[in-house]
């Protein structure tokens, strides 16, 4: 990955033949002067050489493509109406194009499309609410709400927006995270949105009491609002199209259909997983608990259960079979759609596991499918199911067991919401383990060192010299010498952000700064600080000061003479 290499003689060894970002020279003059006397390292840059040869040989010839633009942008749009899910509607779904609707929401000028950070694209095409309205209804009005940039209240905007939702007959709000609240560079401290869009909330739905929220963001939210709201499409982060997708959903022209591949909860200390502030070792204690393993496993109660979504339409489930043979089992079932509109139903398939010596979780997603059936139709439904998806990875053998036992194969809406149940005794082998923690009713993970099987390392170290490249500022912090030196490079770091228009960027950047290994820094800084300059920085930290100085001075001289021949 970009910036991961740090020692690029043993990557070689390794086989990779690629580093990201260029070192400009320093690990190549590493890898030179080590291979004079290492034999292995020399063989292995010629095959890592050999290997690029035959990669250019291959891929020399002109390579010529075309793409249609608006086949492309149409491909997805489609892509993001299956992937937004309706999670509540309360008879206000799909909206008229005769009545009068009300979009309030900064997002519904400036769509939220896409994450932060490195995953930032430049479409060809982008859609806004605000420019698309007309394609759906004359009757639409828009008000902002809310700014994106600025987080706190903003009372005008507020003003402006009841004032149109007192007007019409229904509002959609557009609501949810800005890039300042989930980007690349720093975690989320809280499932909140911010507190201008719960208050717009708040306000609308006590002069409109038919509100439709489309929350935008790309995880988990709190949605402890929806009790003062009828609908609610969750539209994730839906990509150049997403505009068009949440007005085809809005509107009816097409019929939601996507399925949450999350739990919903309100508020993170819900989730068994926690941050730390560990510097040494973070433990993985959750073992296989991980998202509705846990929440489905312990009882706990959330919002909306992995595998939930509603439609405009009903279906209903009849003459379900079960065959087995050697291999597989094989689920059959009839689906009608009992409604008036073509609906698409996903058909999920989990196991229920069996009583054992070995902890596991109570249900696992095994197979899924999604059916379109026009109104009054059915749809029979075919899904194959392996034995081998009864299987478990063993600790102890390090390998994956079937365990002979009781199982059960629940065809489902949900993963809590079972339509159907069969009962199959599966034939394999007796496993008996120690009891764990991991079995209690109750989350225990007071038994993690048992299937770590190894000493468990220290979560916290007092960090001290010798620093390395692999050091951070905030690592260096813990000397004088470091934390002078820190000070001075933070400084400088923050001094070129000052052309960022947003705060919030800037403190990303920070906390960037701190957290960052010194060699990534260097990487990352576009020339202006090389891998020399970091070392000597680094020796000076080490108290190796003429020596760290000597080797700033010949960077210093290098980068001069580099600029006068460039």
């Amino acid at each position: 990955d970009w910036g991961a290499i740090s020692n690029r003689a043993q990557s070689i060894i390794a086989s990779c033949d690629l580093e990201m970002p260029s070192s400009m020279g320093y690990q190549t003059s590493k890898v030179i002067q080590a291979s004079q006397y290492d034999e292995v390292l020399r063989n292995a840059v010629e095959d890592s050489a050999d290997r690029m040869l035959k990669f250019i040989d291959q891929y020399h010839q002109a390579f010529h493509q075309t793409y249609d633009i608006k086949y492309h942008h149409q491909i997805a749009r489609i892509i993001a109406r299956e992937s937004m899910v309706l999670l509540k509607n309360e008879g206000i779904l799909p909206l008229n194009r005769d009545e009068k609707i009300a979009m309030i929401g900064e997002f519904a000028f400036d769509m939220r499309y896409q994450g932060g950070g490195s995953s930032h694209i430049n479409p060809n095409k982008l859609d806004q609410i605000n420019e698309i309205d007309k394609n759906y209804s004359d009757h639409i009005i828009f008000s902002k709400g809310y700014s994106i940039k600025n987080p706190s209240e903003d009372e005008a905007l507020l003003k402006s927006a009841i004032e149109v939702a007192s007007k019409v007959d229904k509002v959609v709000l557009f609501v949810g995270l800005p890039d300042s609240k989930e980007t690349e560079g720093f975690d989320r401290k809280t499932l909140d949105i911010p507190s201008s869009h719960i208050r717009l909330i708040e306000l609308v739905s006590k002069v409109n009491p038919n509100v439709i929220v489309v929350a935008i963001a790309g995880s988990v939210i709190n949605l402890g609002f929806e009790n003062q709201i009828k609908g609610l499409l969750m539209s994730y982060l839906g990509g150049q199209a997403s505009a068009s997708a949440m007005m085809d959903l809005l509107y009816g022209i097409e019929n939601p259909s996507g399925r949450l591949a999350e739990t919903f909860i309100d508020d993170v200390k819900m989730c068994n997983v926690q941050l730390s502030e560990d510097n040494h070792a973070v433990y993985y204690d959750e073992s296989i608990f991980i998202g509705y393993r846990y929440y489905n496993t312990f009882n706990k109660k959330v919002r909306y259960p992995f595998g939930y979504g509603l439609s405009y339409t009903n279906f209903e489930y009849s003459k379900y079979e079960l065959q087995e043979t050697e291999d597989e089992f094989v689920i059959s079932m009839e689906i009608t759609n009992k409604g008036t509109v073509t609906g698409k139903e996903v058909v999920q398939i989990y196991i229920e596991n069996n009583q054992s010596s070995v902890y596991k979780a109570k249900r696992e997603l095994k197979q899924f499918d999604k059916v379109e059936i026009e109104p009054n139709g059915i749809a029979y439904v075919c899904i194959r199911l392996p034995k081998s998806a009864f299987e478990y990875y063993d600790h102890i053998q390090h390998r994956f067991i079937k365990e002979k036992g009781d199982y059960k194969i629940l065809v489902s809406k949900n993963v809590e919401d079972v339509i159907h149940t069969f009962n199959v005794k599966l034939k394999g082998e007796t496993i008996v383990h120690q009891p764990l923690s991991y079995h209690s009713k109750t989350y225990d993970t007071s038994d993690f060192k048992e299937i770590y099987l190894k000493d468990l390392p220290t979560k916290n170290v007092k960090i001290k010299r010798p620093f390395d490249l692999s050091s951070t500022l905030s690592d260096m912090q813990n000397t004088w010498m470091g934390r002078i030196i820190a000070s001075i490079i933070i400084k400088e770091g923050l001094r070129q952000t000052e052309k960022m228009e947003d705060e919030w960027l800037k403190e990303v950047a920070k906390e960037t700064l701190l957290e960052t290994p010194l060699r990534m820094l260097a990487l990352f800084s576009n020339g202006k600080i090389s891998l020399y300059f970091a070392e000597g920085i680094i020796d000076i930290t080490n108290l190796k000061i003429i020596k760290g100085i000597r080797k700033i001075r010949r960077d210093a001289k290098e980068k001069k003479l580099n600029d006068r021949t460039a």
